[in-house]
This record gives structure tokens, C-alpha cells and sequence, in this order.
């Protein structure tokens, strides 16, 4: 359904994203570049969304008024900006919205959503607001607002046109975030050492998984890996917001982020995941292994630009059927590539359809009762599918994690 949110962004995909200097003046000519609150900037090439998902919680666990920018989104572009974890109203979003497209012309579509998002905060008495980066860090916009505290939960090979073709390329770009004095808490015992020399030249106080705090036990979170767990507690020992571990365990065992490995008890079960690289996917690989997952069908879909082969590999004997349908988006694999794609990793159960609605419903048929459809790949796919779950009221309210 085309709404006026959609009339008013959609023209914006074209318009290219400004340069960052560009970004910072305009910021500061509009006085767009702070926000009157304990800032919390996210990077990281996974693991984003579950970590802003994470820190809500515990804020809303406090006491505290917090709000956060994050993206894409699976349904709805209100679920960018959220206050105490729900999304911005349409008609909120749409009047800040208009406030900001006059300010200058070929505004691009994550500009404009991340400076209305920074209006809205700034009209609300807020105590934490968490920045989700785009691409990158150094050069993404939430970077016009200096941090308390920066986050990077992963560093992995992806969006290499714009971060580089290395892990230490691409933990510079994300290292960008950080600020002299303040923390950076890194969430993965691999570390680039990039990252080190990075934080000893800005002047930030570096707290890295592996060296300064460890996984020391299974928490048993279907939502969350091990890792991210132990570094939110870590996390939750460096800003002024502290909760006792207790209170942090238990509020992360009942939150599921949306589309983030979560289990649907339906008949068949349902997976849904926007694992879309190829780390993610081989995480993807582990948790269907652990858990004794076998799907009966998939059904994926990626962006051209992605890694698709690498990607499928780790997942290649875990699939099942696949089914291929029509790209939903001007940036996806088409189906002949994407059949292509699967046949080169070594998959060959392949079918395809000339609708994800044919598709899904004939997932549903074709798949036992007891048995496992898996969705993944990218946004637009999980969010396809959560859409089609609801329209046929298949959608429950509180669905489980891999």
C-alpha cells in the first residue's frame, strides 16, 4: 500500500549520500547535531539490531525514557525510530518529516529518516538515545553526534564497494565512531588490529570480548549468541545506567528481536532470519545444527551485491528444497541468477515460482506438519513473509529464537 511516508521517501533512493563534511555543516547550521541525552552509537557488520534491541530493554528495564534510530526495517519505516522500543507514529513521523525535506534539496532517503529522527529526539525529554549506523561509521551520519559510548559488535566482510575488501579496512571505517575519553566496548574475541590502533589514536577507552571481560557460561538465551550476552553485561558495568546481572539475564531472555533467527510455532515451523552475509549465514549454519533444525523448504533471496555464493556454502546441506521467485526489489539477485547461484554451491532440490505468495503457500503444503520452512536472506524477503503471515493469521505474538 502506498502511503504519504512512501510518496515522500521513495523519490529520495535516487539521490546519492552526501559527503560526510557536507553532512557535519549541515548538521551544524541546523543545530541537528546534538541530542540533549547519553548517546550509544552501534556499528558492527551483524548483530546491530539485536544489540539496539538489547540496550532498549535494559533501559526500559531502569526506568529510563530512551529512544533509538536503527535500520532497515521489515514492515514499516516507523520501526526506524522507536520510543521505549515501539515505533514512531505515522503521523508524527510524516510532520517531522516534512519539517526537514524543505531544509535542502536531494536530501537521500537515510539522511532524511536519521535528521527527522534527531528532531523527534530533540522534542522529547529523553535520558538514552541509541544510534544505529547505516554503513560503516567513520563517514555514516549518526557520526555527526558525538557518543558516550560506541559499540562495535562485529567486524566481517561486507558492504566491501564502500568499506574495503579487509577486516582491518573495515574496522577503521567503524572505529570512526569513537570519541576521545569515552568507551568503546568491541563484542567479538577476533579483533582486527585495527581497532586497538585506532582507539589508542582517538583516545578512547577500549573494552574488547577476549581480553578485558569473557564468556564464562552458556545463559542459555535463545535470542541472543553467548557473546553478545556477555558483552552486554560488559557494557552494563561502563555506562551510568547499571542494572545487577540478575535483572540484565533475565530482561534479555524474554526479548526477541524481530526477524532475528526467531522460530514461529506454527505447523509447519516457520524460521525467519535476515542473515545476508556470509558471517551471518555461518552463524545461520551453527544454531540450525545445535538446535537439530533440518528444513523441509527455503526460501531465500539476497541483493545483487552480496556474496551469494560464500553465503549459501555454509548452509548448503541444510536447505532442503528451495524455492525461487520474481527479485522483490530493484537491487535484488534476479531468480536466474539466484538459481544459478544455488546450482554452482551444489544445490539442486530447486524450484521455481512466479510469486513469493505461490511460493510460501506451497511451502506451507509442501512441508509436514512437524517439519521447518526457513526464510532468509534479506529484509524485504522476512518482511514479505512476516506480512503474509499476518494477512493469513499465522502470526503469533510471541514467537521463539533459534
Amino acid at each position: 500500500m502506498n502511503t504519504k511516508l512512501d510518496e515522500l521517501l521513495n523519490p529520495l533512493e535516487v539521490h546519492p549520500r552526501w559527503p560526510f563534511d557536507r553532512l557535519k555543516q549541515f548538521a551544524a547550521e541546523k543545530s541537528l547535531n546534538y541530542l540533549d541525552a547519553y548517546v550509544v552509537a552501534v556499528t558492527g557488520t551483524n548483530g546491530k539490531g539485536s544489540m539496539v534491541a538489547a540496550l532498549e530493554a535494559l533501559c526500559i528495564a531502569k526506568g529510563l525514557r530512551v529512544a533509538s534510530f536503527s535500520s532497515p526495517h521489515l514492515l514499516s519505516v516507523t520501526e526506524r525510530i522507536r520510543f521505549q522500543g515501539q515505533p514512531v507514529s505515522e503521523s508524527s513521523l510524516l510532520a517531522a518529516l516534512k519539517t526537514v525535506l524543505p531544509l535542502a534539496d536531494e536530501l537521500g532517503y537515510f539522511t532524511a529518516l536519521f535528521f527527522t529522527a534527531i528532531i523527534l529526539f530533540q522534542a522529547q525529554k529523553l535520558d538514552v538515545v541509541i544510534l544505529e549506523v547505516g554503513v560503516g561509521g567513520r563517514l555514516d551520519p549518526i557520526n555527526i553526534v558525538d557518543a558516550d559510548l560506541c559499540i562495535i559488535t562485529q567486524v566481517a566482510l561486507d558492504h566491501r564497494e564502500v568499506l574495503g575488501d579487509t577486516r582491518d579496512a573495515i574496522a577503521y571505517e567503524k572505529a570512526g565512531l569513537m570519541r576521545k575519553g569515552a568507551w568503546c566496548v568491541f563484542c567479538e574475541a577476533d579483533r582486527p588490529k585495527m581497532v586497538d590502533d585506532e582507539a589508542r589514536r582517538i583516545g578512547a577507552k577500549l573494552v574488547c570480548l577476549g581480553r578485558d571481560f569473557k564468556v564464562t557460561q552458556s545463559y542459555g538465551a535463545k535470542s541472543f549468541s553467548d557473546e553478545l550476552m556477555a558483552s552486554v553485561l560488559a557494557i552494563n558495568k561502563r555506562w551510568p545506567l547499571t542494572l545487577d546481572e540478575n535483572t540484565v539475564v533475565k530482561t534479555l531472555l524474554n526479548i526477541q528481536p524481530l526477524g532475528r533467527c526467531q522460530l514461529l510455532d506454527t505447523e509447519p515451523k516457520i524460521l525467519l532470519d535476515v542473515a545476508h552475509n556470509p558471517a551471518a549465514c555461518e552463524r545461520l549454519a551453527l544454531r540450525l545444527k545445535a538446535r537439530g533444525l533440518s528444513p523441509d523448504v527455503t526460501l531465500c533471496q539476497f541483493k545483487g551485491n552480496k556474496a551469494v555464493a560464500e553465503s549459501l556454502g555454509f548452509l548448503r546441506d541444510q536447505l532442503g528444497e528451495v524455492f525461487v521467485f520474481p527479485k522483490l526489489g530493484e537491487k535484488m539477485l534476479p531468480p536466474e541468477a539466484m538459481q544459478a547461484v544455488l546450482h554452482d554451491v551444489g544445490i539442486a532440490a530447486i524450484r521455481p515460482f512466479s510469486k513469493l505468495e505461490i511460493a510460501f503457500d506451497e511451502a506451507l503444503s509442501r512441508a509436514p506438519k512437524d517439519g521447518v520452512i526457513l526464510v532468509f536472506g534479506s529484509f524485504l524477503l522476512v518482511g514479505a513473509v512476516i506480512a503474509l503471515l499476518k494477512g493469513r493469521g499465522l502470526w503469533i505474538t510471541k514467537p521463539n529464537a533459534v
